[in-house]
Order: C-alpha cells, then structure tokens, then sequence
C-alpha cells in the first residue's frame, strides 16, 4: 500500500462545506430570505455537503491505494499524470499503475451512485428550466451548472476505460 499522507478528513470536510455553505446562504439570502434562513441554512447545507465530500474523499482514497501500489512519490506523480492523459510512459512500472488508477477511476465513478446522480441532474435541469420560464431566466445559470456536471459524469468513465485500454498496449521499445 501507498505510504504518502492524505489530507485528513476535517480537512476535506472544511474545503467542501464551507465555501458550498457559504453559496447555498448567499443564495438563500438573495432569495428575499432573512440573514437567520441564509446562515441556518448554509451551516446545515455545508454540514451535509461537507460530510458527503468526506465520504467520497475516504472512498477514492481506498480505491487508488492498491492502485497506487509502491511507488515512490515522483513516479506515483508520473502515474495520475498519465491515468489523466498525455503521452503513454515507458516506465513499465508507471504504466501498470497509470492502467491501475485508470481502471479505479473508471469503476469508482460507475454504477448504482452514477445512475442515481445522473437521474437526479436530469431532475434538477428540468427543474430549473421550468423556474426559469415561471420566474428568471437568471435560474439558467443553474440549467447550464448542472448540464456540466452532467456531460462530464457521462463522459468520464468512458474515458478513463479507453485511457487504461491505451495504457495497457506496452510502448514499441527501441533496441540499440
């Protein structure tokens, strides 16, 4: 198993809540609520948030430690750098690894949670387009917010399949 630290979980439950807190309260408060409704309502968002940026943190972790396997700190770099794109490494131990993040990335954002999540973005684009229409066309930025996240949850695992099939055709060495 990988022996490099990971940021500790208070730490990833702070980066995720507060600042999606913080938002969820601006919002709330420009939607003609009081400052009491914004700041109970943005602790309780960031809380939840918070703890589910958490979870998902300690999931990934647990996915890419065997992934990661041994490798020292720069070629473990070498290796995200590749599972993401780029040139396929000649380092037949960075390689294995790249196809392993690659393989965990793509099954980690795979299965029931994906279908759920991509369900409840249609949801909320349908949603928002129907507010836009009955109240703002301002709400369309929420509309395109959520089409984004949409297409890139789509579209991921697709490639992290393809990038760990790339990785797994070794490189054509040279003899000299």
């Amino acid at each position: 198993m990988q022996t490099r630290p990971r940021m500790p979980t208070w730490v990833t439950f702070l980066l995720g809540g507060v600042p999606f807190g913080v938002v969820m309260g601006a919002f709330i408060k420009q939607d003609d609520g009081s400052w009491t409704e914004a700041v109970v309502g943005g602790v309780l968002i960031g809380i939840f948030f918070g703890a589910a940026m958490v979870r998902l943190g300690v999931t990934w972790d647990r996915a890419t430690a065997e992934a990661e396997g041994e490798l020292p700190e720069d070629k473990l770099a070498a290796a995200y750098r590749a599972a993401d794109g780029g040139p396929i490494p000649e380092d037949p131990e960075v390689r294995a690894a790249a196809r392993r993040i690659a393989l965990a990335f793509a099954s980690f954002s795979s299965g029931r949670m994906r279908r759920f999540t991509l369900v409840m973005l249609v949801v909320l684009i349908d949603v928002t387009v129907v507010a836009a229409i009955l109240d703002s066309p301002w709400v369309l930025v929420y509309t395109v917010f959520f089409s984004g996240v949409f297409a890139v949850l789509w579209w991921t695992p697709r490639r992290s399949r393809r990038r760990a099939e790339e990785l797994s055709r070794a490189p054509a060495t040279t003899s000299q």
